[in-house]
């Protein structure tokens, strides 16, 4: 296990570099072309611990460059893993249940927030609006809806409009059970760098093309950057 920890720093960084040469070749208006790289380069980070913990013959497999270039980090953080003892292990496995915990904690306060909504009939059958938010969510994996903050209903109805249909992109993306699963990710691997720089790269990505399904929906670019902008000085 403390090799595959130490192990999974220099490969993050090598999934990383991957992730972001391919994204970079996809075309600017294809965001969910690129969340769909991201989130496949996350899903490589959580998978190669467990395969290096379990030490198959996967080396065999691989380019004979690759595993060339590879060689001495490796060697490294073996002997690194071999002069830490347990109390590496020990560590991650404290950190990652305190993240987890933390997690937990986040959903029940989203679960709460939930339950103490209100309908917004006049908005839509899947619209509710709470008083202890601040900003607009999609929330719930199994009856997702829309909350929107009281302070939304002073936008003007096409504004407010967009902020739905933003949200909503949401819930058809299945954002909701993704962004879970790449929570629990970053939870896991607290320890490696790499989580939270693919992470941000999701974020961006998931709400450039949530954006993308509400430009679709209500008009215009130009126009939607205005609705922003009205939401951005309500939320202040």
């Amino acid at each position: 296990t403390d090799s595959a920890i130490l192990n999974s720093l220099w490969q993050g960084a090598l999934v990383t570099a991957i992730a972001a040469v391919t994204a970079a070749f996809l075309p600017k208006h294809h965001a969910a072309s690129r969340y769909a790289v991201w989130f496949t380069a996350l899903a490589a980070l959580v998978a190669i611990p467990l395969v290096t913990a379990w030490h198959p013959p996967y080396a065999a497999l691989l380019p004979a460059v690759v595993t060339q270039t590879t060689a001495v980090p490796a060697m490294v953080t073996q002997r690194a893993a071999d002069a830490s003892g347990w109390w590496l292990t020990a560590l991650w496995a404290a950190g990652a249940l305190f993240f987890l915990a933390r997690l937990a904690l986040s959903c029940a306060r989203i679960a709460a927030i939930v339950r103490d909504s209100h309908p917004a009939f006049d908005l839509g059958p899947d619209v509710r609006v709470s008083d202890r938010l601040a900003v607009p969510i999609a929330a719930g994996l199994f009856n997702p809806v829309v909350i929107l903050p009281a302070a939304a209903r002073e936008l003007r109805p096409e504004n407010l409009r967009a902020v739905i249909e933003h949200e909503r992109a949401h819930i058809r993306r299945r954002d909701l059970v993704t962004n879970l699963v790449q929570r629990i990710a970053e939870a896991v691997l607290f320890f490696n760098p790499w989580t939270y720089v693919i992470g941000r790269q999701l974020v961006k990505e998931r709400e450039s093309a949530c954006d993308d399904w509400a430009v679709a929906a209500t008009g215009g670019a130009a126009r939607y950057a205005a609705y922003l902008a009205d939401v951005a000085l309500a939320a202040k």
